[in-house]
């Protein structure tokens, strides 16, 4: 789990201890609001919604039949896979089920993340990167008081695009990228084929390890009088 507490400089020069809390209904209902403002002024500035986007591209052959049809094919491929995993009892042919799935998950992740990048640009896209930075700057404590150390989105952007105003910003951008990569990871963790794999391993270690057996005192013998 990654540390929530960080050290950083404020805008007076000094520094101090944050803590990126985890948010509740007021910073998110707050980052609600900014996605809403952000998708209307990108409407405004000719950005095309997801939708339009995705026709145009469909248009333009960028978004084509066959992609959509082999990530189509690749994620019914992985539910038969699924299954199969379930009842295998061999652990060869688990291991190769299991190999398997990984490459056509990776394959489809490939697809889908080729298909959807353009989408970024969409108003939606642009609408829930400012989003997700506003959850963020709300979040953002400081650990002394529990006080907020932006009163609102706009103190955060004034302070992240200013010169000379410490490095707040900076380090709880690292901080919220360690985050998300560590729920990344929790995600592709929790694959049925790399719960198998993980359970495979586990046995292996198991076998490996040495059984202590426990000592056994040995019973003296009393010779005989004769």
């Amino acid at each position: 789990m990654v540390d929530r507490i960080f050290k950083a400089t404020d805008r007076h020069g000094a520094e101090v201890e944050f803590e990126l809390v985890e948010p509740g209904m007021v910073e998110t209902n707050e980052a609600d609001m900014q996605y809403r403002t952000a998708f209307s002024r990108a409407l405004q500035h000719g950005i095309l919604p997801r939708e339009r986007m995705i026709e145009e591209m469909r248009r333009h052959e960028i978004w084509d039949k066959q992609t959509s049809d082999e990530i189509a094919g690749l994620a019914a491929e992985l539910v038969n896979l699924e299954a199969e995993l379930d009842k295998v009892k061999d652990e060869a042919k688990g291991l190769e089920v299991a190999a398997e799935m990984s490459k056509k998950r990776n394959r489809l992740w490939e697809l889908i993340s080729a298909q959807q990048g353009p989408l970024a640009n969409s108003c939606e896209g642009v609408a829930a990167v400012i989003r997700e930075e506003a959850l963020m700057a709300a979040c953002v404590r400081i650990k002394s008081s529990n006080q907020r150390y932006w009163k609102d989105y706009r103190a955060y952007v004034t302070e992240r695009d200013g010169e000379n105003s410490g490095d707040v910003v900076i380090k709880v951008m690292d901080l919220q990228g360690q985050i998300l990569l560590g729920q990344q990871k929790d995600i592709v963790g929790k694959q049925p084929e790399q719960l198998y794999l993980g359970k495979i391993k586990k046995q292996e270690q198991k076998k490996a390890s040495p059984v202590r057996k426990k000592a056994t005192k040995k019973k003296a013998v009393r010779k005989r009088k004769t």
